[in-house]
């Protein structure tokens, strides 16, 4: 074989017809203890169920005429795993083994979900008249639309019809990204969905930081669930971790994207780091504010200054008004109509006779409007600076050794901090602490060091008690 030949590895796969039946109850079951069914998605290659309620009573309709004949995509998890030779694989199939998922789905996610729904009395049967080839004839209302209410025999009728399955034996994880790929092949998925099946560290990351936090930009209204499970705002995501790593005003072309996600992409080195700071952002330093930062890149603007002094080993001040501050500034600029802003062109410096807008129109994309923004922001008198400090420099050293702890002891004349006289051979008994009398948190500059000259011998309860105080000694 000529070396950097493309090898093209079959996919070990067969088809086969099981009833509704077999399929609710032997390949899906109830959910285990980890909150998983034996057929479960993952949701690189499946977005979130997304059908509303008459998507779900048709399919359950052709259910019912044994028309449900698409076939749904499983992975035998088990089998995969044994026939599997590269350690990744083994590692992708063994974490769902230990969910207690036997089965992947890669295409019917929809259907399932309508199946255990329509089970669980979740979904209606279309009302109307169901002819069956024997001659009987099955009607449906209100008093029996649901799987609980429908009549036994209809009921058998819809767990005996069979539906076709397709499923995977010996796969690579590749393999499977590929498979779902061409399965949707000029099916209209967008660019998002298409590229979230790719697998690589930066791709799973961004994934799993969408559904960390879909819930707080959905109740913000930042995106609609539309948007999430159509996996835009796992592109927005994407795009923001390639500005904040490269810079803004870098363009994020659909190319740069799937480069982004390459399994060979420097950026599965760094995007964990990229993730945590993003996720620690959101719920620790905005929180329910995120209501008021109606915009999606205003919110990355925020997150780039504030990423920017972190990235300096600045000190962020917890209890200043960062965020409303800048909620404050930015809603002004937004409802200010006037005519202060221009696009941005490389090359071009602006004129007179240079097209100028309000700045509500530089809040709807990326690229060269983060500049014009970043100004706007600036000349309304916004600094990021004011709220961080630079970080403490604290003594190494955090606690005072055995013959240190002894030495303080014996200065005082073997009496603590409240004056109380204690006998020698207490002193290491575990009831009394070499304490600082500035704190060790305030830093070396105000004195916070771990030396004779800064500390006492300290009741435990009463050291480990008094937070970052000063220590009073009484005579």
């Amino acid at each position: 074989m000529k070396k950097n030949r493309k090898v093209f590895k079959t996919l070990v796969a067969e088809s086969g017809l099981v009833n509704h039946f077999d399929y609710l109850n032997q390949y899906i079951g109830e959910k285990n203890p980890h909150g998983y069914h034996r057929t479960d998605i993952d949701l690189s290659f499946q977005s979130r169920s997304r059908w509303g309620s008459k998507k779900r009573s048709n399919f359950i309709n052709s259910c019912l005429m044994n028309m449900n004949i698409s076939k749904f995509i499983l992975v035998d998890v088990k089998k995969c795993f044994v026939n599997a030779t590269a350690e990744e694989d083994k590692k992708y199939f063994k974490s769902w083994l230990d969910k207690g998922v036997l089965y992947l789905n890669v295409d019917s996610n929809n259907r399932t979900v309508t199946l255990i729904m329509f089970k669980n009395g979740d979904v209606r049967i279309p009302h109307g008249d169901y002819p069956q080839p024997n001659g009987l004839v099955y009607s449906v209302d209100r008093t029996n639309d649901t799987y609980k209410t429908m009549d036994e025999s209809l009921k058998k009728v819809f767990e005996l019809n069979n539906m076709s399955i397709y499923v995977v034996s010996a796969a690579t994880r590749k393999q499977l990204g590929d498979l779902f790929e061409r399965m949707n092949n000029g099916v209209p998925l967008n660019h998002f969905e298409q590229l979230n099946c790719i697998y690589s560290t930066t791709c799973e990351t961004i994934r799993n930081l969408a559904d960390d936090l879909h819930k707080q930009f959905e109740k913000a209204v930042t995106f609609s669930a539309n948007d999430i499970n159509r996996r835009i705002i796992d592109g927005w995501l994407a795009h923001v971790s390639y500005l904040t790593i490269k810079g803004y005003g870098k363009s994020f072309t659909k190319p740069t994207h799937r480069e982004w996600y390459s399994s060979e992409s420097s950026s599965n080195d760094i995007i964990n780091q990229f993730a945590d700071n993003f996720k620690d952002f959101i719920n620790k330093v905005v929180g329910d504010k995120l209501k008021l930062m109606q915009h999606k890149w205003v919110i990355f603007d925020l997150f780039y200054m504030w990423n920017e002094q972190k990235n300096k080993n600045m000190v962020f001040v917890e209890d200043s008004n960062m965020v409303q501050d800048f909620v404050d500034i930015y809603t002004e600029l937004f409802n200010d109509k006037s005519l202060n802003y221009h696009y941005l062109e490389d090359g071009i410096e602006p004129d007179e006779d240079t097209q100028r807008f309000p700045f509500a129109k530089l809040i709807c994309g990326e690229g060269a409007n983060t500049r014009v923004r970043m100004g706007a922001y600036k000349s309304k008198g916004w600094n990021i600076n004011k709220y961080f400090k630079k970080p403490i420099k604290k003594d190494p050293k955090r606690v005072a050794t055995r013959m240190e702890k002894q030495g303080i002891a014996v200065r005082d004349g073997w009496k603590d901090s409240d004056g109380d006289s204690f006998t020698p051979e207490t002193l290491f008994d575990g009831n009394l602490d070499a304490g600082h009398v500035i704190a060790h948190n305030h830093g070396i500059e105000k004195g916070g060091v771990t030396e004779p000259d800064n500390m006492v011998i300290e009741k435990m309860s009463k050291n480990r008690g008094k937070g970052d105080k000063e220590t009073i000694i009484k005579k």
